[in-house]
């Protein structure tokens, strides 16, 4: 064979290898939530959303081959004959499976055409609650890395709100995020890329799903599941009412009557959507006024300066900016689509991974 010829296929190899044709090297993010979970990719500077599912899997109990994923697992949760099993991998933010938690994160990379093995080089990066204990961040790295991943990079979920928020959390001056997810609402007070001060409480979406599925049980005796309080919470859901304005909505639910054990229909009302909501609300509260409690003053100016970013789901609710403003007196910002703010920061971070990646891997060593 010619030399040039030889000399040429060697270079072509190396830069395959290096990623220079961007063949070998990729590099993917994925928001592990309690209720949804998002895959993305950084494609020239523009994040891509790549999969947005329910995190729920159901498989074979014995095989544990995969049956399906996402919306259709869902609906067969509580369900399903004894073998099979449909779950939601986490429970309030902590891993209550891992080998469910590997089974969706498979199945997103399957569905998002994404191929991770020995010949390709990954670079991960997965957001997570900020006080997730050790022992479920070694299992999701554990299970990134036996799926193929080459690098994985852990990322507090407000951080990466932040930084697609834009807010300048590299320097001295404190800006103070509040992310409420499916299983927990994370507040986090953060300068020079790290964590001031933080909190994390179960009272997000899920709690709040339950205190709608106890109110209607204590009040009218009708047992309902959580899909539909879920339900209920996003048509006519509210944590707060100004007296001066008629938000009432109804809404017509139905379930099983805990008396008789017959199904019967209740009438709800947003008021009797606050009434549920205030212990979870007043949580949210007090656990971040428990994050400005540990600030320093000159760091409490900034975050009145600044306001309050908030984020996630929870960020919908009717009356949450609202309650914030009232409590604290500062402005609460909601960007837009506050279901995509994680999603969208980690897919920025991927966009300058290596930056990052020495900026933040002392945050994430120290879950």
């Amino acid at each position: 064979m010619n030399r040039g010829i030889i000399v040429s296929v060697i270079l072509l190899f190396s830069a395959l290898q290096v990623g220079a044709l961007g063949v070998w090297n990729q590099r993917v993010g994925i928001d592990l939530g309690t209720r949804n979970s998002i895959v993305v990719k950084n494609s020239l500077g523009k994040v891509e959303v790549l999969s947005n599912v329910p995190s729920a899997v159901c498989y074979n109990r014995e095989t544990g081959d995969l049956i399906c994923f996402g919306d259709t697992a869902l609906q067969k949760i509580g369900k399903c004959p004894e073998d099979i099993v449909a779950t939601r991998p986490l429970k309030d933010g902590v891993i209550q499976s891992l080998k469910s938690t590997k089974s969706l994160i498979q199945a997103m990379f399957q569905s998002a055409k994404l191929s991770l093995g020995s010949l390709t080089h990954t670079d991960m990066v997965i957001g997570i609650p900020c006080t997730v204990k050790a022992g479920d961040c070694v299992a999701i790295e554990k299970c990134c890395k036996e799926l193929g991943a080459s690098d994985v990079l852990l990322v507090k979920e407000p951080i990466a709100a932040a930084i697609d928020a834009g807010l300048n959390i590299g320097g001295d001056n404190v800006n103070m995020v509040i992310d409420i997810g499916g299983g927990t609402t994370d507040i986090i007070a953060i300068a020079q890329y790290g964590a001031l001060a933080q909190e994390a409480v179960t009272s997000a979406g899920d709690a709040m799903d339950r205190a709608i599925v106890d109110y209607v049980r204590e009040k009218h005796h009708l047992s309902i599941d959580e899909e539909t309080a879920q339900e209920v919470k996003c048509k006519i859901g509210a944590v707060w009412i100004d007296a001066q304005e008629d938000h009432n909505l109804k809404m017509e639910v139905s379930g099983m009557d805990m008396i008789q054990q017959l199904p019967r229909k209740v009438t709800l009302t947003t008021r009797d959507i606050v009434h549920a909501l205030r212990p979870a609300a007043d949580a949210i509260l007090d656990a971040a006024h428990a994050v400005m409690r540990k600030l320093p003053q000159r760091a409490s100016g900034d975050v009145a300066d600044n306001g309050i970013l908030l984020v996630g789901g929870g960020a919908l609710i009717p009356g949450m900016k609202e309650m914030l403003e009232d409590r604290f007196e500062i402005p609460v910002t909601i960007p837009n689509d506050p279901l995509l703010s994680v999603a969208r920061g980690i897919g920025k971070i991927l966009g300058d991974y290596d930056t990052y990646k020495k900026v933040l891997r002392n945050a994430a060593d120290d879950f």
